[in-house]
């Protein structure tokens, strides 16, 4: 499969063998020891250290928790490497729940300034927080959530646009 984190496409291939997870990123093998708790939730070995992590995923995305550090990966189009689809407007950065969830705090405000990796907002899912933040540089020009409010995966919580 092919995904996009950071603006840099991997291409990876996984399987799970014998309580080891067996990893081919963009050519480089990696392994760990791995022990699967449900369909969702493993225990993962890095350097002799236990870490929980939760993988899930939809049409779009791939999303890793590790350690309560969150990632999204977004699945590219093999074929065209157009991300499924969904429009690349670089001078524009959608906001989106990881999965559904409550906001739990908001960071910025409508007309606020921010930098690329700006904390924004925190969302919790599964008993778990997770801080969005932006991969641009600009303004916040839409805020579509609310504190406390229940939130979807595939609701626009917030739009930040370059500044021209």
């Amino acid at each position: 499969m092919k995904v996009k984190y950071n603006n840099t496409i991997y291409s990876i291939q996984s399987k799970i063998q014998n309580n080891e997870l067996i990893s081919t990123i963009n050519n480089a093998s990696i392994n760990f020891q791995i022990e699967k708790i449900d369909d969702i939730n493993y225990y993962l070995w890095i350097n002799g250290r236990k870490y929980k992590v939760y993988a899930s995923s939809d049409k779009k995305s791939v999303y890793v928790w590790i350690d309560g550090h969150s990632f999204k990966f977004e699945l590219v189009d093999s074929d065209n490497n157009d991300n499924n689809g969904q429009n690349q407007n670089l001078n524009r950065q959608d906001i989106y729940a990881p999965m559904p969830g409550n906001i739990v705090k908001i960071m910025v405000e409508v007309g606020q300034e921010v930098d690329e990796a700006a904390p924004l907002l925190i969302v919790e899912a599964m008993k778990m927080e997770t801080t969005l933040y932006s991969q641009i540089s600009g303004k916040v020009t839409e805020i579509n959530c609310n504190e406390k409010e229940q939130v979807d995966s595939d609701k626009i919580l917030m739009v930040i646009e370059k500044s021209k």
